[in-house]
């Protein structure tokens, strides 16, 4: 064999491989050159508000709303006294609310025991509470001393919305004339949570 011809058979390899590493090099450039596209997306999270009021706008805080329609100062026994009480959700969230048990300003014997006033509470429709309004009611509460008047079973209120309670208070026949001329003032606190 010439060197001449294997001088040629080694360019020719030689520019095979090239021509080899062209190709390659073009579609290592086809792929960088692929259509691409993207997406984006944003939220945004915000926390609701939970707004308790009573009657209306009374907040009952610092100082506790005065439930005057409640108030009877001349009670005797078998005398009996009703009052609506309004619950008002004013908040952006849904509610769930309870009422503890009062604290006791006065004579608390008032307020104790089956001789003592007995207090109930129904949820009515419409702003009427009295007896047949209390009658025709949905028990909130079982009947029991006025001292141990709690709302535990949570009830639900959504955004913008109100219920009425009716209350009533009942001084027994049987009151003692230990209780003749007392005073007593419970203090009621309703506590809302916000629902989901």
């Amino acid at each position: 064999m010439s060197i001449t011809t294997l001088h040629e058979r080694k360019t020719g390899k030689t520019r095979a491989l090239l021509a080899t590493g062209i190709v390659v090099g073009l579609g290592a450039v086809g792929t960088l050159a692929a259509f691409t596209d993207t997406a984006s997306f944003t939220s945004t999270f915000a926390t609701g508000s939970v707004d308790i009021a009573l009657d209306g706008t009374n907040e009952g805080k610092p100082t506790p709303y005065a439930f005057t329609a409640w108030d009877s100062l001349l009670m005797v026994p078998a005398s009996e006294k009703y009052a609506p009480l309004v619950v008002n959700n004013k908040g952006t969230s849904p509610f769930t609310y309870t009422m503890a048990t009062p604290a006791l300003a006065g004579t608390a014997a008032l307020a104790e025991g089956p001789t003592g006033l007995q207090a109930s509470i129904v949820a009515i429709t419409g702003s009427t509470c009295d007896a047949a309004a209390f009658a025709g009611g949905t028990p909130v509460t079982s009947t029991g001393s006025l001292s141990a008047l709690a709302i535990a079973t949570p009830r639900t209120l959504a955004p913008g919305t109100s219920e009425t309670l009716c209350f009533q208070a009942v001084l027994p026949a049987a009151a003692p004339d230990s209780l003749s001329g007392v005073t007593v003032t419970p203090t009621f606190t309703l506590t809302a949570v916000a629902a989901v």
